[in-house]
């Protein structure tokens, strides 16, 4: 019996349930305990003793479904939703806690439109792989074989409708800013308050003062303007507060396109706003063939619901693996850029986005799979685009005009005509003066094979 409660004990090693034996030899019993503490717990003539560690059973994760993928499991929340820390739902879980002095107030700010957000959740697939068509040399997403997008404060106006005004938005530390407004704002939690304690703090303030307005700007650029991977806020938001009174005057578009390139251009997708990469890639969609209709509001953050998203990012996504999306063309603004060779360096090289379909039918081998395709078109739309780049440096350094150059042009080109008089002219005196005289007046060439050409 001892040899066989031994090996009970040690059942969870090996992964066997120890509840059968340990009621077959009835040493102990275990019972559920109907309060709060420990769920299980082993009884015996001793008393009651905590449960053991390798008797507890863990926790079984709930599995996810996501309706619109077809009811596919989903591994998390973060694969669908994007975390809390990036998500529109930060901001939209506090719409029962502001007041109406504070909306009022809110909308002052031209932040009025966060108020009103349709989409409280990131398509997180979507946006894995919009923000990875970032080219930080043009400024913009180039979405290959369909056209490019560009990143401008004009369009995050659009989609967003924060202001855009002429104050530049300060985002650096700054010392004795950062200890004048956290001590009034966060007294006993830092300059680094967790995002959570923001968000405490401004459901916690009643009042519409410069002080809710400070807590709110600070809220939403490090949940959605502006969010890292850090769960605190960054000390860079404090010099932005001292102009929390021309709030409305602040170029906050230009921020966020500044920090979107700053991010994306070194790799780090997660940052920026990730909201604004979602809505502008869906919004540039052509998607007059289906019944799509969108709320009638000025910004597209208004318009935009969760279902809406999940559908046409559902209907555009490509049966690939790792997930892509291109079964919608892109609207014709954005094909023409991209046919001008201004947007996409593919399709600029191959005459547009016909004259590429047509060359990649000509040498593609009928057996090549959909999802090979797709692969080889991302290469060579990185390969031409990137060489492209290459090029117009080369040429831009080649053509670039320098003193010291202009000037050892020209005395190249004289001392060659000089050199050459005796072998042109049978008449020395009037060969020379006519020749010394040529090469002052740039009325001589050296040509491509090395002759000298006179010119009138």
């Amino acid at each position: 019996g001892l040899v066989l409660f031994i090996f009970c004990l040690s059942g969870a090693a090996c992964r066997l349930p120890p509840f059968p034996f340990l009621n077959c030899i009835g040493a102990h019993r275990i019972a559920r305990k109907s309060g709060g503490g420990d769920p299980f717990q082993i009884r015996s003539d001793a008393g009651v003793q905590a449960t053991p560690i390798f008797l507890k059973l863990p926790r079984r994760k709930k599995s996810r479904l996501d309706p619109v993928a077809g009811g596919r499991q989903i591994a998390n929340k973060a694969q669908v939703d994007g975390t809390e820390q990036t998500s529109p739902h930060a901001i939209c879980k506090l719409y029962k806690h502001i007041n109406e002095g504070q909306r009022v107030a809110v909308r002052a700010m031209g932040t009025g439109p966060f108020l009103d957000i349709k989409c409280a959740y990131l398509h997180n697939t979507a946006v894995t792989w919009f923000t990875r068509l970032y080219h930080s040399g043009r400024r913009g997403f180039v979405v290959p074989g369909r056209g490019f997008i560009p990143l401008t404060e004009e369009s995050v106006h659009q989609i967003l409708g924060i202001p855009h005004g002429d104050i530049e938005v300060k985002y650096e530390a700054d010392y004795d800013m950062e200890q004048e407004f956290a001590a009034t704002l966060f007294p006993g939690d830092g300059s680094r308050p967790n995002i959570t304690t923001v968000a405490t703090a401004i459901i916690n303030h009643s009042e519409a003062d410069d002080k809710f307005k400070k807590l709110w700007l600070i809220y939403i650029v490090s949940t959605l303007l502006a969010p890292t991977t850090d769960a605190r806020v960054s000390n860079k938001c404090y010099p932005m507060l001292a102009d929390i009174n021309r709030a409305d005057r602040l170029n906050l578009c230009k921020f966020v396109v500044d920090q979107l390139h700053e991010h994306l251009s070194n790799g780090k997708y997660t940052n920026g706003c990730l909201l604004y990469c979602m809505l502008r890639y869906l919004d540039a969609l052509d998607c007059d063939g289906m019944e799509l209709e969108l709320t009638n509001r000025p910004y597209r953050v208004n318009a935009w619901s969760k279902t809406q998203v999940d559908i046409v990012a559902e209907l555009d996504m490509l049966e690939h693996d790792p997930p892509c999306f291109g079964k919608f063309q892109l609207k014709e603004e954005f094909r023409e850029e991209a046919a001008s060779g201004s947007g996409t360096s593919t399709l600029g090289l191959f005459g547009g986005p016909g004259g590429f379909e047509t060359w990649m039918k000509q040498n593609t081998h009928p057996s090549c799979s959909e999802n090979d395709k797709l692969k080889i078109q991302g290469i060579i739309h990185k390969f031409a685009s990137g060489l492209e780049t290459l090029l117009g440096d080369l040429v831009q350094g080649m053509t670039a005009p320098t003193a010291s150059n202009s000037t050892k042009s020209r005395r190249g080109r004289r001392n060659e005509i000089e050199e050459n008089d005796d072998t042109l002219f049978e008449d020395s005196s009037s060969s020379e003066s006519d020749s010394d005289a040529d090469g002052d007046d740039d009325t001589s060439f050296v040509s491509s094979s090395g002759s000298v050409v006179l010119t009138e």
